[in-house]
Formats: structure tokens, sequence, C-alpha cells
């Protein structure tokens, strides 16, 4: 309803029948409740939960949330489904690990626990494909439980960039000793010329 200033207000309403003695209604009791300031604040939750919510899926790095004990997929962001190709059911509840390379499981079992920030790891693609990523870690309360917030940020280009500028690199430095040999030989060879 609306106060007498226009302002919306909510009430919880009672009412109950007072009978007399033979059972006949004779009159209606009502209780009022304003509840208005819990309905603010349940919106004001929803709010900020739909507000957490649209941050957390439009990340463009893949966020997950493990379990602190298992490193079970408890949540994560719509950037995991693009990146790895996974849909949401197919991850939650599946182990982190299985994310890695067989042959590195274990090592990196033990290393998100204890690291903030794992360097170049391998991970495989829903299409067996794997990949180079970096894994930020972070300890934090979900619900009720201890979990780690990992994040993962596909560098596979960057490493690749990288390696193109090495080589690129490479290159010139060979072109410039190649340069280098090439006039230190034509100057004896000049002198050679202009002497015959």
């Amino acid at each position: 309803g609306f106060r007498k200033d226009g302002s919306m207000v909510h009430w919880m309403v009672m009412t109950s029948p007072v009978m007399n003695e033979k059972g006949e209604i004779v009159a209606a009791m009502e209780i009022n409740l304003d509840i208005t300031q819990r309905i603010l604040l349940e919106k004001a939750l929803e709010d900020s939960e739909k507000k957490y919510h649209d941050i957390f899926n439009n990340i463009p790095s893949c966020v997950f949330v493990l379990d602190y004990d298992t490193l079970k997929i408890l949540d994560i962001n719509e950037s995991v489904t693009t990146v790895y190709g996974f849909s949401r059911p197919e991850l939650l509840s599946r182990s982190f690990m299985s994310l890695f390379l067989p042959e590195e499981r274990e090592r990196y079992e033990r290393e998100i626990r204890y690291m903030e920030i794992i360097s170049r790891v391998k991970n495989m693609r829903l299409s067996g494909e794997s990949f180079c990523v970096t894994i930020r870690v972070s300890p934090s309360e979900y619900p009720g439980q201890k979990v780690l917030l990992v994040i993962t940020t596909d560098i596979t280009k960057r490493l690749e960039t990288e390696k193109q500028l090495i080589q690129a690199g490479k290159m010139a430095t060979l072109g410039e000793m190649a340069s280098g040999i090439a006039h230190e030989l034509n100057q004896p060879l000049s002198v050679i010329k202009t002497a015959a």
C-alpha cells in the first residue's frame, strides 16, 4: 500500500475470526506488521547478488571456484565454457585437475594449494588440444566453506608471438653479422683490386 505522503509501504496482515458461544463469527481481529524495511533489504540483496553474478560472468579471464580440500569445481564463469569448450554441467563437480595433462596432475595438485601464481601451465580443452595458461590462486570463503578462487588466462598466442620476436631478433643479428663479415672481406679485396 501507500502512506499518506505517497511512499510505498509493505504490510504483513494476519486476520483471525472472533466467534461467539454459538460459533458464529461476530468480529475479526487483524494484526498489521510493517515489513517495509525487510522488503527493501531483500531487494538490495537481490540487486547486489545480480551485480555480483553479472561481474563474475563477464570477467574475460576464466574463473573457477574450487573446493579447498578436493579441488572439485563448484562454480565457473561464462569465459570457462568459451575457452575450455566444456558446458557448465560438464565441469561442475568435476575435479579441476582433470583439465591438466595426465602426467602433470600430481605436481600441480600440490602447487595449486600453496602458490599464488603458476606460469606456463598446459591445460586441455574439450577437443583434447592443449594450450598454455597462467594460473592465479586466491583462498576465499564461499557460502559456508573454504574455497580457492582460480583465475586462468590463456597465454598461448602471447608465447607464440614471443617466439616469433626471438626468431626475428636472431635473424636480425645474423644479418648484421653477415653484413659485418662482407664489409671485412670487401676492404682487403678493394685494396687488392686497386693494386692489381
